[in-house]
């Protein structure tokens, strides 16, 4: 949806491609390039991100397609009387609250698997508080279920459909909206050294540089969603990673010291309907 016209103000190229391999100084695409399909590199940014169910994130590899792709998810909903919303989490909670705030006459139900909205990591206090948000609104709320996906699963969730829960519960739905299950994108990373990924996470491993950790990889960095540090996923943070990558790149040029990225508070932004909450909070006290 953003173009990258305007990224580069002093050179400096767009290539769109697909990475294919990442070797010690040069990336494999699989598209044809001035260079071929092996582009050299002295230094490199791995910054893929996360995978996400739709509306979350789009499959589209282009601005129409991506615009026709919302066009279908705003028509369903408007067309349904029930939506179902899978996962309570800020993705999940977010959407419940657009939808009942702007469709007050829709059934929306969320089937949430904790017992609660979010998960323990945060504080109770926000949980309660959105719960009572998103019960002011008339959204059915679901805990402690799973819901049972087909083996054939859901398609574009934009059909009815009847699921059922681990609890047996049966819901009837017009358009369904799967909210959890991201997933950072470092398959590729594998292709430089499999030892760099987390097994039990699938992120990729850093220094506090946000270098890869491994000597042989200094000039590697990753940003991001895919990074290991012990910090929530949110978008705004990769913003705050490039500042550091960016500034430890220069400094490799001329010889100086590294910057290392130091995790701040846990801040959360919930949109429910037309209102905006704004949490910062420290989740080893989980107080705010």
């Amino acid at each position: 949806m953003i173009p990258y016209y305007n990224l580069f103000q002093h050179g400096g190229k767009i290539v769109h491609a697909i990475v294919t391999t990442i070797n010690k100084n040069e990336v494999i695409v699989d598209t044809e390039t001035e260079w071929g399909t092996n582009i050299p590199f002295e230094y490199l940014i791995i910054a893929t991100g996360s995978s996400h169910n739709k509306p979350a994130k789009m499959t589209a590899d282009s601005k129409e397609e991506g615009i026709a792709e919302i066009i279908a998810q705003r028509d369903a909903v408007k067309n349904a009387n029930k939506i179902l919303i899978i996962g309570g989490g800020p993705v999940g909670i977010e959407l419940a609250g657009e939808i009942a705030s702007v469709y007050q006459d829709k059934e929306v139900a969320l089937v949430h698997s904790e017992g609660h909205l979010l998960t323990d990591q945060f504080p109770k206090k926000l949980s309660d508080l959105l719960t009572k948000q998103l019960n002011e609104l008339n959204v059915k709320l679901i805990f402690g279920e799973k819901i049972i996906f087909p083996s054939s699963g859901i398609g574009d969730g934009l059909s009815p459909l009847t699921l059922e829960t681990d609890k047996g519960t049966r819901i009837d739905s017009d358009v369904q909206f799967v909210a959890f299950g991201a997933k950072p994108n470092t398959e590729v990373i594998k292709t430089l050294d499999q030892s760099l990924i987390e097994q039990n996470t699938t992120l990729v491993k850093v220094k506090p540089t946000l270098q890869l950790e491994h000597d042989d990889y200094a000039h590697i960095f990753a940003l991001g969603d895919i990074t290991n540090v012990k910090e929530t996923k949110l978008a705004y943070r990769a913003g705050l990673h490039a500042d550091v990558v960016a500034k430890n790149i220069i400094a490799l040029i001329n010889n100086k010291n590294l910057a290392e990225y130091k995790p701040g508070p846990e801040v959360i932004f919930i949109p429910i309907g037309k209102v905006l909450y704004f949490f910062c909070f420290n989740l080893l006290m989980r107080s705010f």
